[in-house]
């Protein structure tokens, strides 16, 4: 059972000013997602079997948390020298991560066993969007007339999974995205992608960590109308010239292809959505 709850405001106003006849119509909701129940054992969980190439599983459901949730290891930056790696040891001396060397993630072992598994995932929130919005501009002057609609979500995280293929060396069969050129190299400490390396012993792409999840807010410019009505060539006439734009522009932080993957969140890299120019022409006689 999963129990999603929230609240939804929407409010237009239309006015003049001057010539300019316009209205504004904004809407806004929340939503609070959260797994009720799924069998009479409270610890009982449901896992996905939604992974990209068979490797990267980052999904769980479990009562109290978001359906599905990300369940991740969480990492802490780059080890940058082998004293770090040295250093970073369990209650029993031994290293947390013996197969890494610098240029590697380092992974938390969020249970304090000594070693990195899934007992270390924790649950990091889900794809759903907590707020959505929306803004419509219309209006009108003498014979010209616009139309301008926004859309937006807040609150969402994306597994950037696409990354586990372009930006990982040891994977075959792939082209590289241009980003790998900033991977971490004694040259390049400052590198958040680990270090280019033919294999991969720390299994820094192939652990489902928080690595892999971005923030995946985003506001767009859906749709953009410009035109002009002719007055009547003849009785009963109508002519009408316009410009149009779909997917105009879209404020992001995601690094993905396009944040609007829907779905659960996992970014494949999917086609993104068109950015669609047109202009057109309407005669009614």
């Amino acid at each position: 059972e999963i129990r999603n709850t929230g609240f939804e405001f929407s409010a237009t106003w239309a006015g003049k000013i001057n010539k300019v006849n316009y209205d504004i119509n904004g809407n806004f909701a929340t939503l609070k997602n959260r797994v009720a129940y799924i069998d009479e054992n409270p610890n009982s969980a449901w896992t996905h079997g939604d992974a990209w190439r068979g490797v990267l599983l980052p999904y769980r459901s479990v009562v109290g948390q978001p359906y599905y949730s990300y369940w991740l290891i969480q990492h802490a930056g780059i080890f940058q020298t082998q004293k770090e790696i040295d250093d970073y040891v369990g209650s029993g001396g031994g290293k947390i991560q013996p197969n890494a060397v610098p240029g590697d993630l380092k992974f938390i072992d969020e249970n304090g066993d000594g070693k990195i598994s899934d007992d270390d995932r924790v649950y990091m929130g889900n794809a759903f969007p907590k707020v959505t919005y929306g803004l419509t501009l219309n209006a009108t002057w003498k014979n010209f007339d616009f139309s301008m609609f926004w859309q937006g979500v807040g609150g969402v995280k994306l597994f950037h999974a696409f990354k586990e293929s372009t930006l990982n060396a040891s994977e075959q069969g792939y082209n590289r995205w241009n980003k790998i050129l900033e991977a971490w190299s004694p040259s390049n400490p400052g590198g958040t992608i680990p270090r280019i390396s033919a294999n991969d012993p720390n299994k820094n792409f192939q652990t489902p960590s928080d690595w892999y999840l971005e923030n995946g807010d985003y506001l767009r410019l859906k749709s953009l109308i410009i035109g002009y009505n002719f007055p009547k060539l003849i009785k009963q006439s109508t002519l009408r010239v316009y410009i149009s734009a779909e997917n105009l522009i879209t404020i992001t932080k995601y690094t993905g292809m396009d944040p609007e993957v829907g779905g659960i969140g996992l970014d494949g890299g999917q086609f993104p959505v068109s950015r669609i120019l047109s202009a057109g022409v309407r005669l009614v006689l």
